[in-house]
């Protein structure tokens, strides 16, 4: 579990648990249709159906603290987490020692960074319900170390894993704490360094920002690296600063060898439920040993977690090119999209789709196009058991970009249009703790009324990397 990085996929983890002992249990209410109802529609994760249900038990019943505590944990469902805090209070002054209800309530402040009041509620967990005191200590170490106070959090964290050390709370609380105690030696990690070098055959070298296709095959000796630092962590944001390198060799088509620089500088901050960010890059590349295009490119966004395990990222971005010797070209870009992650097999895996729309405006309106992007993807990990040690993972993706060009292009007499599907394989496997190797496919299927842009291309790159 990502404890450190991720608080809301920590929360939402601890609070599927509880719901799914809670309901192992179920209340308490049988006779009563509107609760029966409530229970049915929330196990069958119809949670908006199950508030009313359960509204309608809490009328039905005014003094039922399991109706007030069961409307709570449906709207938390729904990620209406200050309804949801306000049916636990009912639930709480209805049965002052409703742990679940006294959990729930502690975890909703701890999300919100309210520690002290958070601690409050998982003591009084403890306190009211046995089953439910390991996981309130764990979260009290949680919160302990949140709000600053390092050594009572390794203090109680250590408490959480003696309570029951087989189970899995103490093995989140093993891992917690094994993050307490290096942010408390001071060897926090803040840096990250990569790279690669492998081969590529490419059966059509074609290089796209100037619509050119050889139509010839060749090889490639390809490098790439990568280094980050973190400048800032934590408060009052998380600030990164970033270097990535990649360099091909062709054999024989060297006007074709790409080298380019890229630095970034990426900020980061969680706002409530919203993660926010502002990401900075600057590319300069070289096309055949010549200086050929520098990017300046900027991205806000925004990212939101729908349900435990559904999170999306809203994006705009905007990029100044500059083509060093084809000024025509130089462009100002601007596009909106999104791209959606939904995780499965406990978020080993996952499938990613998403949306963007570009326009881009040239200094030759030749150039000028309306594009629209839509990509699919997935990435699994491969249940060998011959192999399961090299941990093999395959990534397979779909892509369609469609431009349409919004003036003639004078060398076809009409407006251009281009259209491109992309297919992609990658199969990645660890040598070693640190050493990765990599086997990836690339199919492009481009079709257009520019014979410079109408092509296929096959890709294939075997390549093996060190990361730190």
């Amino acid at each position: 579990m990502l404890l450190m990085n991720m608080p809301r996929a920590l929360l939402w983890g601890v609070a599927l648990m509880v719901a799914a002992a809670i309901l192992g249990t179920a209340p308490l209410l049988a006779a009563n249709t509107s609760f029966d109802r409530g229970l049915k529609f929330y196990q069958n994760g119809e949670y908006e159906k199950a508030v009313s249900a359960f509204a309608a038990a809490a009328t039905e019943v005014p003094k039922s603290a399991d109706a007030h505590f069961y409307v709570g944990l449906s709207h938390y469902q729904l990620k209406r987490f200050g309804a949801a805090g306000s049916a636990f209070d009912r639930a709480i002054a209805l049965e002052p020692k409703n742990g679940s209800a006294l959990l729930f309530r502690g975890l909703i402040h701890q999300s919100d960074g309210a520690y002290e009041k958070a601690i409050t509620y998982f003591e009084k967990t403890v306190a009211a319900d046995p089953e439910l005191a390991q996981l309130a200590i764990y979260n009290i170490g949680i919160s302990q170390f949140r709000d600053g106070n390092k050594d009572a959090a390794k203090t109680t964290l250590t408490r959480a894993i003696a309570a029951d050390p087989k189970s899995d709370t103490a093995t989140d609380a093993r891992e917690f704490l094994a993050k307490v105690e290096e942010a408390n030696s001071g060897n926090e990690k803040r840096w990250s360094l990569s790279a690669s070098a492998g081969f590529q055959y490419d059966d059509n070298v074609t290089t796209d920002e100037i619509d050119v296709s050889t139509n010839l095959r060749d090889t490639a000796f390809v490098f790439e690296a990568a280094a980050a630092y973190k400048l800032l962590q934590g408060e009052p944001v998380d600030l990164e600063i970033g270097y990535d390198f990649f360099q091909s060799f062709f054999d024989d088509q060297t006007d074709f060898d790409l080298h380019s620089h890229t630095v970034s500088l990426t900020a980061e901050k969680e706002v409530g439920e919203i993660d926010t960010g502002l990401t900075y890059l600057y590319t300069r590349t070289l096309l055949g040993g010549k200086d050929f295009l520098g990017i300046h490119s900027v991205t806000p966004s925004l990212g939101y977690a729908f349900a435990p395990t559904w999170y999306t990222n809203f994006s705009y971005n905007y990029q100044d090119k500059n083509f060093i010797s084809d000024n025509d070209r130089d462009a100002d870009l601007n596009a909106l999209g999104f791209n959606s992650f939904v995780f499965f097999m406990d978020s080993k895996a996952y499938v990613s789709f998403g949306y963007r729309i570009e326009n881009e405006d040239t200094e030759s309106t030749e150039f000028d196009y309306l594009g629209h992007f839509l990509h699919l993807k997935v990435k699994t990990p491969l249940p060998i058991k011959a192999i399961a040690q090299w941990n093999p993972i395959a990534t397979v993706g779909w892509a369609y970009f469609v431009k349409n060009y919004s003036n003639e292009t004078a060398s076809i007499g009409n407006e251009r249009k281009d259209e491109r599907t992309t297919l992609t394989l990658d199969l990645t496997a660890d040598i070693t703790k640190h050493i990765q190797a990599k086997l990836a496919y690339e199919r492009i299927e481009a079709i257009s009324n520019l014979a410079s842009s109408d092509f296929k291309e096959n890709i294939v790159t075997f390549s093996v990397g060190v990361s730190y």
